[in-house]
């Protein structure tokens, strides 16, 4: 049987997404399923995975990359000021180059739409999206990234 390799982005805005994303993966590697799952996760994260007792954390078919977000993070107050549309599309492709030399079968992003512009088969998982809480009521270089990001999932269809 040939395993199924999943990588996992997780948003970096507080705990709900990796809470999300984590109880996803245990429920994945609860089935038994020939299955290995990567989570690239912001560094700010990593100390909070030793909070959560999901037992997926210590699951060897887990590995977990700490990865560097702060450049595609439109919303986080600390980056309004020094934000670059370029930074963040920049940070994207980089971080889809290290996805891809994977070859993951499938990508799955919490609430991260910035990986369509270089996987446009993730799955994006989110109650709301960021892009459009967003839009218009900070800089240019923001609104620039929303127009971006709402150009992405446009066509994109929702459940």
């Amino acid at each position: 049987m040939k395993k199924i390799k999943l990588g996992f982005i997780v948003c970096p805005n507080g705990f709900g997404h990796l809470k999300r994303t984590l109880s996803i993966i245990d429920s994945l590697l609860d089935t038994n399923a020939c299955i290995s799952c990567r989570l690239y996760l912001p560094y700010s994260h990593q100390k909070a995975l030793s909070y959560w007792k999901n037992h997926c954390i210590n699951n060897e078919r887990l590995s977990i990359e700490p990865t560097k977000f702060e450049e595609t993070e439109y919303f986080n107050q600390k980056s309004f000021k020094n934000f670059s549309f370029i930074s963040y599309k920049s940070c994207w492709k980089n971080l889809a180059a290290k996805i891809n030399k994977e070859n993951f079968d499938l990508v799955i992003s919490d609430n991260m739409l910035g990986i369509l512009g270089e996987n446009a088969d993730a799955i994006i998982l989110g109650s709301f999206l960021w892009h459009k809480t967003s839009n218009g009521i900070y800089s240019e270089e923001i609104t620039k990234t929303c127009n971006y990001e709402e150009s992405l999932f446009n066509g994109i269809s929702t459940l």
